[in-house]
């Protein structure tokens, strides 16, 4: 009997322990908050979102080794419905829907890659006119058995031509050709603005120079340096981000920088994130100076940023999170908005997010984000399958898989 009860003991915590492992699921969050996850369409590791415009019309491109793109428009209709008392009520509808081919711009679609061959897409960046890809040639290590990258290359395309490889210009205006090392790091970011003539690409190459990006052509930008902070006019080597801010564009050696600009109206407050600490500055101070900075809120390690009127989206090391603002758009509070406890989670990192339209709300605003896993999938419960490109559509109301 003894011997009976310590097989029954040892029974009930091992399913004790498989239903603690279960219960921590993402699958398992999401039914338990009654969403149903899509099938992923645009799924792995997905390095960049980017704004870009082909003949007036707004585009999203996004990378996972090939290239993604969606019409930015959203859609919605004024609806009057008839109260029981009478009286008639007129609301907005958001007529989206993502499983259809309209509205929302239609599905992704698989972009082109003509003139660029079988190389894996990096990393994209957009300027006013200009789309940039940083791909790698990946071959098969024979040691290791791991894909590695044999060869980078920059091309640029205007969205309709074939891409091209960029022309190199020199510090002092003559042309040049430049060799991409394969194994060290190359920094392509760009200011990402929702209005098209304040966007602006650059590339820092191997910690050794900084070019500046337009119209397919690389520039090498002069007094590059290693130091850290914020800057405007020349960046150092330590710039990995940018917004256009006061009639210029200013660099961050932080992982996440932007402003609260919309379609319609320019920024008058910028923001970044340093480590897990979000900071802000307005308009009339001079965000060169980093006393002027005013740390807003901590959250987690930041990655990257989008605005809304509503709320700051931060993507961070712990999955997505929403920072309410205030009137004059200063960052309040951690709040929880939608889905995302079940869905993009603390198991999660969110390494992009985006808002198709900033002067929108964070329920009324297409919103974009990515995921990676955070940690092993056997102690998180975490699936490979929800890595890649997620989406928040005010019409459905939730966050699910693109």
């Amino acid at each position: 009997m003894k011997k009976s009860m310590t097989y029954i003991t040892k029974i009930a915590l091992v399913f004790l322990a498989v239903t603690s492992i279960s219960c921590r699921d993402v699958i398992f969050d999401t039914v338990r908050g009654e969403v149903e996850l899509d099938d992923a369409k645009v799924s792995g590791d997905i390095n960049s979102i980017v704004r870009f415009t082909i003949d007036s019309d707004e585009y999203l491109f996004a990378d996972n080794g090939r290239i993604w793109f969606k019409d930015i428009t959203q859609t919605s209709e004024e609806v009057t419905t008839t109260l029981e008392d009478g009286t008639t009520e007129t609301k907005t509808v958001f007529t989206n829907n993502p499983t259809q081919a309209s509205p929302y711009g239609g599905k992704w679609q698989e972009g082109s890659k003509e003139g660029i061959g079988d190389a894996h897409i990096i990393h994209l960046a957009a300027d006013q006119n200009t789309l940039y890809a940083l791909t790698g040639v990946l071959e098969k290590d024979s040691d290791t058995g791991y894909n590695v990258v044999t060869k980078k290359t920059l091309y640029y395309s205007d969205g309709k031509s074939p891409w091209q490889e960029v022309k190199w210009v020199d510090a002092e205006g003559g042309s040049t050709s430049v060799t991409i090392a394969p194994k060290l790091t190359s920094q392509l970011y760009c200011t990402n603005a929702p209005q098209k003539a304040h966007r602006f690409a650059y590339l820092t190459l191997e910690s050794a120079f900084v070019y500046e990006l337009k119209d397919g052509v690389a520039t090498q930008m002069k007094g590059t340096g290693s130091d850290t902070g914020v800057y405007t006019g020349t960046p150092t080597t330590a710039c990995v981000s940018c917004a256009w801010f006061k009639d210029a564009v200013y660099f961050s050696s932080y992982s996440a920088m932007i402003t609260d600009e919309t379609k319609d109206l320019d920024p008058s407050v910028m923001y970044y994130g340093s480590g897990s600490d979000l900071y802000y500055i307005k308009k009339d101070k001079e965000p060169t100076e980093a006393t002027n900075w005013t740390k807003g809120i901590s959250l987690s390690t930041i990655y990257a940023l989008a605005y809304t009127t509503s709320h700051m989206l931060a993507g961070t090391k712990e999955g997505l999170m929403y920072v309410t603002l205030d009137a004059d758009d200063v960052p309040g509070t951690k709040v929880s908005v939608s889905n995302t406890s079940s869905t993009l989670s603390s198991y999660y990192r969110v390494p992009n997010v985006i808002a198709a339209d900033p002067s929108d709300t964070a329920t009324t605003s297409d919103i974009y984000a990515t995921s990676v896993i955070y940690g092993s999938t056997t102690s998180t419960g975490a699936s490979v399958k929800n890595e890649g490109l997620w989406s928040y559509y005010p019409g459905r109301g939730k966050w699910n898989r693109e």
